[in-house]
């Protein structure tokens, strides 16, 4: 796994399962009483249940690479048995013992190397009654149907691009789980300040209903708008009370979600949203059009989703495979000992063994249904991809309109609420002089407290806007405590899209036509395939998205599909 890591960049920190449990037992144990926006997402990346089981699905996937890398591995076995038998005629004792060594080949086939010896003693009477060994050897090469890498290696090939996709998936959630975090972080910063808000403008409220109570009292103001007053307190009590639930409910979340128990001596640290009130806009890390193109090479999905659609196009070939004629080369040798000599191989008898087995394809209509669920998910894969880079073009584009918004918003509602305290102070200084109603000053106390959540809002939703547009072109970048880092504003061309693996020198399949298939397949970008040495070439093509799989209508695709092969007669049956 440490190996396949360096195709994927965007992994952060250690996968290392143990360590990452006794970690986040470790952390519930000492909950910090002060949290704050570092502190939040590193506790969270050590704690948290879903990070956890994203590190399980990576070894897992990990470990089903080792099983397949096994079966090419050299393969020894060794064991015995031994019993005592009693009857009418005396007893007798029988053991026995066996070994082998078995190997698969690449290019398809098999070898197995094996020896046995049995030995039947009898305990009374004559000592020895049977006592031999068999050394023998047996290759398995297939001629036709099963032979070349393609078919025999794609096991292995899967499970190790499988790997590959789960560390993609992998990067891609701590991407989305920092996003998460910071999200349920800013929001609950949010939703404090809202309740702060409210309890300001109640206090705010009472005062005034006891000052104009008074008035009222001494017959300088009507009852009822005292009353308005009155009334006016009672909802900003009841807006508070509901600011302070949601709040609570909120913070609740926020421990449940970073895998801390629920306590109530946590507080939140206000500087992240102090820092975002001086701080002022974030600009955009590209302009549209690059944005665009920076997400068609740098968007992991979108790397795994070519990639799976190559993975279709080695399924159909082979697939395709299984039609072909069943033929297979079999030669064996052994050696048989004498009874009583059952180590004197100089006197051993010799056998040998050639053969084919030969396997007539007259009824093939399970793989031929096969074949055809290959070729429909092949083309089910190419709209996968084609689908997905128009929804990520769309994504893109709509952060970046968001973003602007968001923008637009915070100066709109810094100027809303420097205006509403204005007019919080204009009114109270015309109540005074009884040129102003109560109902003047209410509104306006209703408007600042509205202009101030708003502009909360707006700041909290500029910077997850932002989170946002990074993550949306493939450029977020996070550590292993979940924190990022702002990508500065580039005016240079897109970085390089992440590479698709090697995997084993020689055992991918090489681009274009695959074998005995009309699949062709193109080099994506940022691919990496195997050259002579081990090494790897990059290769690029014109389009950003992806390759463009051909599966023309001939006549081995169109009778797969039981329409008649272009430019033919339909096909006797």
């Amino acid at each position: 796994m440490a190996a396949k890591r360096a195709a994927v960049d965007e992994v952060r920190g250690r996968l290392d399962l143990i360590q990452a449990e006794q970690r986040a037992r470790a952390q519930r144990s000492d909950v910090p009483s002060r949290i704050d926006l570092v502190t939040a997402l590193a506790l969270a990346a050590h704690g948290s249940q879903d990070y956890l089981e994203a590190r399980e699905r990576v070894w897992l996937a990990a470990l089903a690479v080792t099983g397949e890398r096994h079966r090419w591995r050299t393969r020894y076995g060794l064991g015995g048995s031994a019993e005592v038998a009693r009857n009418d005629d005396g007893s007798s004792i029988a053991a026995g013992a066996d070994g082998s060594i078995s190997q698969s080949l690449e290019a398809g086939g098999s070898l197995l190397l094996s020896i046995a010896t049995d030995v039947l003693r009898d305990l009374t009477g004559s000592p020895l009654r049977t006592a031999r060994t068999l050394l023998a050897s047996e290759l398995v090469v297939p001629l036709a149907r099963g032979s070349g890498r393609l078919v025999a290696l794609e096991p292995l090939r899967q499970a190790q691009f499988n790997l590959l996709y789960e560390l993609r998936e992998f990067a891609r959630f701590q991407q989305a789980f920092t996003i998460d975090i910071a999200t349920r972080f800013y929001r609950t910063l949010q939703l404090r300040d809202i309740w702060r808000n409210e309890t300001r403008t109640y206090e705010s409220l009472q005062a005034l209903v006891e000052e104009q109570a008074d008035k009222a009292s001494s017959g300088r103001l009507p009852d009822f708008q005292v009353d308005q007053a009155r009334q006016e307190l009672l909802l900003a009590d009841d807006r508070r009370a509901r600011a302070l639930a949601s709040y609570e409910a909120s913070i609740e979340q926020l421990l449940l979600a970073m895998g801390l128990p629920i306590t109530d001596a946590v507080e939140l640290d206000d500087a992240a949203l102090d820092e975002l009130r001086e701080a002022g806009p974030l600009p955009a890390p590209f302009p549209l059009e690059r944005a665009l193109a920076t997400a068609a090479v740098r968007r992991l999905d979108l790397a795994t989703s070519r990639d799976r659609e190559r993975d279709a196009c080695r399924h159909v070939a082979v697939a395709r495979d299984a039609l072909r004629m069943g033929l297979d080369l079999r030669v064996g040798a052994g050696l048989t000992t004498e009874n009583d000599q059952p180590f004197d191989l100089a006197d051993a008898a010799f056998d040998s063994l050639l053969g084919l087995d030969v396997d007539l394809p007259l009824e093939r209509t399970d793989e031929r249904n096969e074949l055809v669920r290959r070729l429909v998910a092949a083309r089910g894969a190419r709209r996968d991809r084609e689908r997905l880079g128009d929804a990520i073009d769309v994504e893109v584009r709509q952060t970046w309109r968001d973003l602007a918004e968001a923008a637009r918003s915070i100066t709109l509602q810094r100027e809303s609420l420097r205006l509403a305290e204005r007019r919080v102070e204009s009114t109270e200084l015309l109540l005074e002089q009884g040129t102003a109603t109560i109902r003047d000053r209410l509104d306006a106390e209703n408007a600042r407290v509205a202009s101030a959540n708003a502009l909360t809002r707006a700041l909290v939703d500029h910077v997850l806007v932002r989170l946002e547009a990074e993550r949306a072109t493939g450029i977020l970048v996070v550590d292993e405590d979940a924190a990022w880092q702002w990508s500065p504003a580039a005016t240079e061309a897109p970085p390089a899209g992440p590479a698709s693996e090697p995997l084993e020198p020689g055992a991918v399949v090489e681009e274009g036509r695959l074998p005995g298939s009309e699949v062709v397949v193109r080099p994506v970008v940022g691919s990496a395939e195997p050259v002579a040495g081990g090494g790897l070439s990059s290769t690029a093509t014109s389009n950003p998205r992806g390759p463009d799989i051909v599966l023309p209508d001939d006549a081995s695709s169109s009778a797969a599909f039981g329409a008649p092969p272009t430019g033919g007669k339909e096909p006797s049956r």
